[in-house]
């Protein structure tokens, strides 16, 4: 374990997954201060702060959610409001890092200003393949709360087979679902035929949503729109 001792590290939301993290930190010496973070089962040794300035004051490094900010600046997963802006981050320590499952450009523009370095946690390979598990899981679990019937038996279309969704496609190919993956690229349809799933590119979706009871979407962008759902039974469930 890493020796932070004389670090301060500032947590800015997240969901409960953030408490494991503030214990690591705590036991590896560092200085730690939150806001957004849910309280219940926080160590009595972090600082919770009443203002996102407060928690950022000083800090070495700030620690986002993997989901990040959306395009303005507002952190996505959080128990209070954060938005993160240069005046925000003009608090922090010279030299400050920021790690963060993705950044936008006008943010990253502003670290850069600042000379705030940027780790982007999603470029992890490690992180984000141990991370894809908890997100697979989750996913089955909303589609299982919201539909009447079993998964096992049903026919799912997987949009997408980055880190996130080959470990759903091998989840749900394990309940014993019936999965077709939709790919941009050859050689993620090539690995979906060889998984046993049913590949299809983007293009050909028409041809197969008519008979999907649902639909996990990993592609950060809109996929499906209008004329597509139209096409979809009314009774099929959107992830």
């Amino acid at each position: 374990m890493a020796n932070l001792s004389g670090c301060h590290i500032c947590l800015l939301g997240g969901d409960r997954r953030k408490l494991k993290l503030v214990c690591t930190l705590i036991d590896s010496g560092a200085k730690v201060s939150c806001y957004g973070v849910p309280g219940d089962g926080l160590r009595p040794e972090a600082i919770v702060a009443e203002s996102a300035e407060e928690a950022c004051r000083g800090a070495n490094a700030v620690v986002l959610p993997l989901s990040g900010t959306d395009s303005k600046g507002n952190v996505k997963v959080t128990s209070r409001p954060v938005c993160i802006t240069r005046e925000l981050f003009s608090v922090l320590s010279p030299n400050a890092i920021l790690f963060s499952g993705t950044v936008p450009r006008f943010l990253a523009a502003e670290c850069e200003s600042l000379g705030i370095r940027i780790v982007e946690t999603t470029a992890n390979d490690e992180l984000a393949i141990l991370n894809s598990i908890p997100s697979a899981e989750g996913a089955i679990l909303m589609a299982m709360q919201a539909t009447p019937f079993t998964i096992h038996n049903s026919n799912c279309l997987l949009l997408g087979l980055g880190r996130t969704g080959t470990t759903l496609a091998r989840m749900l190919q394990g309940i014993g679902a019936h999965v077709w993956v939709a790919a941009r690229k050859g050689k993620d349809r090539a690995r979906a035929f060889e998984m046993g799933l049913s590949p299809l590119g983007f293009g050909d979706l028409s041809s197969c949503l008519p008979q999907i009871d649902i639909v996990f979407n990993t592609v950060p962008a809109l996929v499906l729109d209008r004329t597509l759902i139209y096409s979809m039974k009314r009774t099929a469930v959107i992830i």
